[in-house]
C-alpha cells in the first residue's frame, strides 16, 4: 500500500507560543553523543565549557557557552572569532541584548581559495585545543555518563596542559661519566 504524501501545514504560531512548544515535540535530530562546545583565547586555553546533546545546533548553543563568563571577569574581551555555524541572528541579538560591547567575527573560507582543506585563520586556534584533548585518553571517546563529568573531564585535561606548559618535562638526558 503506497501512502499519500503529507503535505506541510502552516501556522500562525507566535516565537513564544513556539519557544513552549519546541520542549515538547521529538528532537529534529536522531543523532547520539555529546557534543563539546568551548571558548578559548588565543593561545588555545580554554575559558568556558557546555556539553550539550549533539543534535542541539552550535548557534543555540553559543549563548550557554557565553553565560558562563561575565564582563567583569574578561573585561577585555570585545571579539570572539568563530566558525560559519555561528552566524546567527538570534545569537548577534543575544548578544547585543546581555554581552554589550562583545560582537562575534564569523571566519568563513576566502571565495577565491581552491576546493578542498583550507586553513582558516584563527579558526585553528580551537581545533588545536580539540586535537590535544582528543589525545587525552577520557575524551578520545564519550565514556562520562553525565553532561557535568564530560565538562569535568575536559578540565581536568586543560589543567593537565597547563601544568605541562608551566613545567615542561626535562627533555636533557643524563649521561654517566666514567
Amino acid at each position: 500500500m503506497s501512502e499519500i504524501p503529507r503535505e506541510a501545514y502552516k501556522t500562525d504560531m507566535s516565537d513564544a507560543q513556539w519557544d513552549l512548544i519546541r520542549p515538547l515535540l521529538p528532537p529534529p535530530k536522531k543523532i547520539k553523543g555529546r557534543k563539546r562546545h568551548i571558548l578559548t583565547d588565543v593561545m588555545g586555553f580554554v575559558i568556558a565549557v557546555v556539553i550539550t546533546s549533539a543534535y542541539i545546533d552550535d548557534g543555540n548553543a553559543a549563548p550557554l557557552v557565553l553565560e558562563k563568563i561575565s564582563q567583569e571577569q574578561y573585561e577585555r574581551l570585545e571579539l570572539i572569532w568563530a566558525d560559519s555555524k555561528y552566524h546567527n541572528h538570534k545569537l548577534h541579538a543575544w548578544l547585543e541584548q546581555h554581552r554589550p560591547g562583545w560582537r562575534i567575527e564569523v571566519v568563513s573560507k576566502p571565495k577565491d581559495a581552491p576546493p578542498g582543506f583550507v586553513v582558516l585563520p584563527r579558526r585553528w586556534v580551537v581545533e588545536r585545543t580539540f586535537a590535544r584533548m582528543g589525545r587525552n585518553r577520557r575524551l578520545s571517546k564519550d565514556y562520562e555518563r553525565t553532561n557535568s563529568s564530560s565538562e569535568a573531564t575536559v578540565w581536568i585535561a586543560n589543567i593537565s596542559l597547563l601544568m605541562h606548559r608551566l613545567a615542561p618535562k626535562n627533555t636533557q638526558k643524563f649521561n654517566y661519566r666514567a
